[in-house]
């Protein structure tokens, strides 16, 4: 089953809000109603409507937790099946990340959330490429596993330079490369774990076999500019992530904590947290060959449908 379904108007709408649509994506998204352009256009979120959007998230994590728990996987061990760990792992880690988000947010942090959800598509592009190809899931799991020596290699090539006086500190150096079969070599860790150069891009846009007629690859290449270009203005601290914080004009100067703006991100960081997990969750499901995703699918929908869009930017 197509990880988007026609679930209607909630299901792709609400992180487009600020976007101009295109001409594709009038096709296939039914354009906001009146009442809800009226809505969206609202400034700010009075304090008891930010609260209840958040519980709204929260609620649906603890439930998307409770569906996965409710199938009772047992994880197979490691050393053979490399692929339960990696791939659960990254589960559990877009998890955390969404709650992380969660907690900015409620303390006024949303630009910084924003930023963070970065991470959380991510993790769930990591998952898209896991499960892409059922013939090579192994040797992509072990891929992603094994790259942990060329971070070991990266460090011991980092250590051996700065002690490179230290004659007890290179034979140590040396003793733990050869107990652990690794060689000093800073190179291997600077490529991607996958061994593929632009892998985010790369992995969106080739096919996964959930993609169905409402994730083409015109759907995917606008997410990936709001869930990955635009959240890495945030990341890297370019201009839209430093604007809100431009000091006062004739005043003293004080760092400021937390942000000048809005909860205009705040808002868009909720949408990418639903929509994210529910991916991460149904690509998780997939290789593992599950395929109950009618209450995973359900919460998703539901809880979008509670959700006020972000504030639009442009009229239409």
């Amino acid at each position: 089953m197509a990880i988007y379904q026609d679930f209607g108007k909630g299901a792709r709408a609400g992180i487009w809000i600020e976007q101009v649509r295109t001409e594709q994506a009038h096709e296939t998204i039914p354009p906001l109603n009146k009442k809800e352009y009226s809505r969206a256009s609202v400034g700010s979120l009075s304090m008891e409507t930010r609260k209840e959007q958040l519980d709204e998230v929260r609620s649906y994590l603890k439930k998307m937790c409770g569906v996965v728990q409710d199938l009772s996987i047992y994880p197979r061990c490691a050393e053979r099946y490399t692929f339960d760990h990696v791939v659960f792992g990254t589960l559990s880690k877009a998890f955390s990340l969404a709650d992380a988000a969660l907690v900015l947010i409620e303390n006024h942090h949303a630009e910084e959330a924003f930023g963070l959800s970065r991470s959380l598509v991510e993790c769930t592009l990591n998952l898209r490429y896991l499960t892409e190809n059922q013939s090579e899931q192994a040797e992509r799991a072990m891929a992603f596993a094994s790259f942990f020596f060329k971070e070991k290699q990266y460090w011991l090539a980092q250590a051996k330079e700065f002690f490179k006086n230290d004659a007890v500190a290179l034979a140590e150096f040396d003793k733990h490369a050869r107990d652990n079969n690794i060689v000093a070599d800073p190179k291997p860790a600077l490529e991607h774990w996958s061994g593929k150069s632009r892998f985010t891009w790369q992995t969106v846009k080739e096919d996964h076999p959930l993609d169905g007629p409402l994730n083409k690859f015109s759907h995917r290449k606008i997410d990936f500019a709001i869930g990955y270009h635009q959240t890495s203005a945030y990341v890297h601290g370019s201009f839209h992530a430093v604007e809100s914080f431009f000091p006062e004009e004739r005043a003293v100067y004080t760092p400021r904590l937390v942000s000048n703006g809005d909860e205009q991100q705040g808002q868009k960081t909720l949408f990418e947290v639903v929509r994210y997990i529910h991916q991460s969750v149904r690509y998780a499901m997939f290789g593992m060959q599950i395929d109950s995703t009618a209450t995973v699918d359900s919460a998703y929908r539901d809880t979008l449908a509670r959700l006020d869009p972000p504030r639009r930017l442009h009229k239409l």
